[in-house]
Parts: structure tokens; sequence; C-alpha cells
């Protein structure tokens, strides 16, 4: 009996070198995303949501 995990097969050494051979493309920096905007409370309401669905379908017929 030995100690520590089982040696790798031939098939995991080829997955592991495969893995690791071919290198990493570069991670592109993550935009930063914008401040949350302060709304007044009055302009904040639901709004009239048959008008704008009513905008939304005529400006998107596809929809």
């Amino acid at each position: 009996m030995h100690p520590g995990p089982a040696p790798l097969t031939d098939t995991e050494r080829a997955a592991a070198e495969a893995r690791t051979s071919i290198g990493t493309p570069p991670a592109e920096p993550e935009h930063p995303r914008p401040e949350p905007e302060t709304v007044p409370a009055y302009a904040a309401d639901p709004g009239d949501h048959d008008a704008l669905l009513d905008e939304f379908l005529d400006t998107h017929g596809d929809w």
C-alpha cells in the first residue's frame, strides 16, 4: 500500500498535458460599471406600462 493518490493513467496524463500546453488566452479587462444614478422620488413612478409596451412594439415590429 502506498500513501497518496494513485498515479495518473496515460489518458489522464495526456489530458493534463493538453490542457497546459495550449496556453490560456489573455483575459479581457472588465469594463467598469457606470455608477447608479440617483433619481428623485417623483421621477421614479412606474409610468404607463401599456403606453410603453405599445411604443416598444411600434418601434420593434419584429416582436
